[in-house]
């Protein structure tokens, strides 16, 4: 109530629809977790709509930046995401789940998570660029583990590869955020 006190209706609109996508991920007859929608989901939830409106909220407007870093958190959630639909795609499957890793197969999967993996180091080129400003390239020292990752899933092939990759790329994330933060300053 506080937050929407302070940024209206604005603040209010994106809790009620991040509420509502909550529910219709994981409840009902058809989840959207069951779809091959929830790695959009994610980006639009756990990017666009945390970094956006959380920008909103402090700035009073949404800026370009605040979008581009958004689809930046959005594609690491989303690799996160993928990474754990890829290592269950047998089993969803098994439970008539149709997520994006089932239907695309295991190779179109590692190029999807690769893809995810390799949008936020794009992306900060883009804010550079648009910014003038040299700075934000300091995220490609996170370049490397993003490479390793990407080669490390080529060979897993156990659950608990496929876990100790999902700590690995949450880590990823923490550490280009950690590095553009610092860019920004």
């Amino acid at each position: 109530l506080f937050l929407v006190a302070s940024g209206g209706w604005p603040i209010l609109l994106i809790g009620l629809l991040g509420l509502t996508a909550g529910l219709c991920y994981s409840a009902g007859p058809r989840p959207l977790s069951a779809t091959p929608l929830g790695e959009a989901m994610v980006v639009l939830f756990f990017g666009l709509a945390a970094v956006g409106g959380t920008y909103l909220l402090q700035a009073g407007a949404l800026a370009a930046s605040a979008i581009v870093v958004g689809l930046m958190q959005g594609a690491f959630a989303a690799a996160v995401l993928h990474l754990n639909n890829t290592r269950d795609a047998e089993g969803d499957r098994a439970a008539g789940r149709r997520t994006l890793a089932i239907l695309l197969g295991p190779s179109r999967s590692l190029l999807l998570y690769d893809l995810l993996l390799a949008v936020p180091f794009v992306l900060a080129g883009v804010l550079a660029v648009a910014m003038s400003d040299l700075r934000p390239w300091l995220t490609l020292l996170a370049l490397p583990e993003a490479s390793l990752l990407a080669l490390a899933l080529q060979r897993a092939s156990l659950a608990a590869d496929y876990n100790r990759l999902l700590g690995r790329t949450v880590n990823l994330q923490v550490l280009f955020t950690a590095l553009l933060a610092l860019s920004l300053l």
